[in-house]
């Protein structure tokens, strides 16, 4: 018998609070396949301030941040599953296949379906699909890890004492105007390296204690969303972009590494597309990423922790 879940029985389900709660309803068709289906409309009054997650077209329309479409299928998954326990915390690992065609519009009712396709020990894999409109927009699968919270809370990984350094040939720094969105969601300070030829450049982000996602991700133990590391590969291109002349390129395909400032890897991502929105006059306007073959999540980022992200393979056309 299907059971359906509203967003207050959601709450009772998932660590995640406040903005994080990106989710309205679930119905559980069957938990012991984790396979449900889900609805979410944002509005720009938005009692938990989710339009957070939302940036501005070129048109001035609102659409959601494409990454975090990968999120709300991750927290449909979790609760499809039957939730996690009180004694448990639960780490998105990694995605594949992540492809976006169509984004949806802030006040657009946005409907999917998760399933479990596999589990081996504390790690399960999900797929599922986010449509809006009538029309399929996103679709991927995550790996998750379940841990329990005593043997997390806290706690950071090992870091090492030693300071990494990397070429530093540029300085341009993050532009509110030049970014569509909440200053909270630009997950960039800025540019610090660049080589065209080599197909490589570098920029840096520093995770803020005042930042807004803190509170709800995870209440008592704040890590960075991975989906927000993705969201700093774009707008380390847009980055990018500003830095060389006006183009009419329309997609940047690269690579991405993001690392501590000891050097530790903290993910690793492949196969990244990227659309390059235009405006009149065929200057670069806004990345959106529509593409990840796959991302791995190595290691966690707490508030005040600094991050360079670097983008290899770097190519545009």
């Amino acid at each position: 018998m299907a059971s359906h879940l509203d967003r207050y029985a959601i709450e009772s389900q998932l660590p995640h609070r406040f903005e994080n709660m990106l989710l309205d309803t679930v119905t559980i068709s069957d938990e012991s396949a984790a396979k449900g289906s889900f609805s979410l409309t944002v509005t720009e009054s938005d009692e938990l301030n989710r339009s957070l997650f939302y940036r501005r077209t070129l048109e001035g329309h609102s659409v959601i941040i494409s990454p975090v479409l990968m999120e709300i299928l991750a927290l449909a998954s979790i609760v499809s599953g039957g939730g996690v326990k009180d004694d448990e915390i639960l780490f998105y690992a990694g995605i594949r296949n992540f492809v976006m065609t169509q984004l949806s519009l802030l006040g657009d009712e946005m409907i999917g379906s998760v399933q479990k396709e596999a589990q081996k020990g504390p790690f399960i894999q999900f797929s599922g699909c986010v449509k809006s409109g009538g029309q399929d927009i996103a679709s991927g699968a995550m790996t998750a890890f379940v841990a329990k919270q005593s043997s997390v809370s806290g706690e950071k990984a090992p870091q090492s004492t030693a300071i990494f350094e990397y070429p530093k040939t540029v300085h341009l720094e993050k532009d509110l105007v030049s970014f569509p969105k909440s200053p909270d969601m630009i997950a960039i300070d800025r540019l610090v390296h660049m080589d065209l030829e080599a197909q490589y450049a570098i920029g840096e982000y520093e995770y803020p204690l005042s930042h807004p996602l803190i509170r709800g991700h995870f209440p008592g133990l704040p890590v960075m969303m991975g989906v927000m590391q993705m969201i700093a590969v774009e707008d380390l291109c847009m980055l990018v972009l500003r830095h060389i002349p006006p183009t009419d390129y329309t997609q940047i395909t690269c690579d991405a590494e993001i690392k501590g400032k000891d050097g530790r890897l903290i993910a690793d991502m492949k196969g990244l597309i990227l659309h390059i929105e235009h405006d009149a006059y065929a200057a670069p306007f806004y990345v959106v990423m529509t593409s990840a073959k796959k991302v791995t999540f190595k290691n966690r980022v707490s508030p005040s922790d600094f991050i360079s992200i670097h983008l290899n393979s770097l190519s545009f056309s």
